[in-house]
């Protein structure tokens, strides 16, 4: 059982740990999905136990992703942001989008400017001939309507309730929200061994 800075707690079975090291395998391509489940399973169970420090790896078709380690309270601290994201996107719909999101962030994480880093999510975003990009998924377009271009994510400046502060060179609530999700994750990928 973990317990959140605001006092709920979370509970539930982890599986797929060996020893001090979670993980993960399937037969599909490492893909930010399977890396966000994988993500989260990791926080849940770091933040489980104070008292151990674990490390996480997935693996997939193709290749490997290790993470962490990291603390209980850090782990704690980032499954909260999460909650709190999730709260959010229980009353509006959020400018985030699971692949366009992460492309966008990991090319931040990467050095690349707003604009840069937008050009590449756009191509996980918006349809391409015959594949359809996320912008095609049915609940995207119930909300922007059918086959919406990266603008429809992009409109929004950050609000004071976006907790911008951290990223105060994202102007975007896009951007915001793009990197409140992915960045915690992308930093425990990159600390590990």
């Amino acid at each position: 059982m973990a317990t959140l800075p605001d006092g709920r707690r979370l509970s539930g079975t982890v599986t797929g740990v060996h020893g001090a090291t979670l993980v993960i395998s399937n037969f599909g391509k490492v893909n930010p999905k399977r890396r966000f489940r994988t993500w989260l399973t990791y926080l849940l169970l770091a933040a489980a136990h104070p008292d151990e420090e674990f490390r996480g790896v997935l693996v997939g078709r193709q290749a490997t992703v290790p993470l962490g380690p990291i603390g209980s309270d850090e782990a704690c601290r980032s499954l909260a942001d999460l909650v709190r994201l999730h709260e959010l996107g229980l009353r509006e719909p959020l400018p985030i989008a699971l692949k366009t999101s992460f492309e966008y962030a990991s090319a931040r994480r990467k050095g690349a400017v707003a604009g840069e880093a937008l050009k590449g999510a756009a191509r996980s975003w918006e349809s391409r001939g015959r594949y359809p990009g996320e912008n095609r998924e049915p609940a995207h377009e119930q909300i922007y309507g059918p086959d919406p271009d990266i603008t429809a994510l992009t409109a929004d400046a950050p609000g004071s309730d976006d907790e911008a502060g951290l990223w105060p060179d994202e102007p975007t609530r896009f951007g915001v929200f793009s990197r409140r999700w992915w960045d915690p994750m992308l930093d425990a990928e990159r600390r590990a061994p």
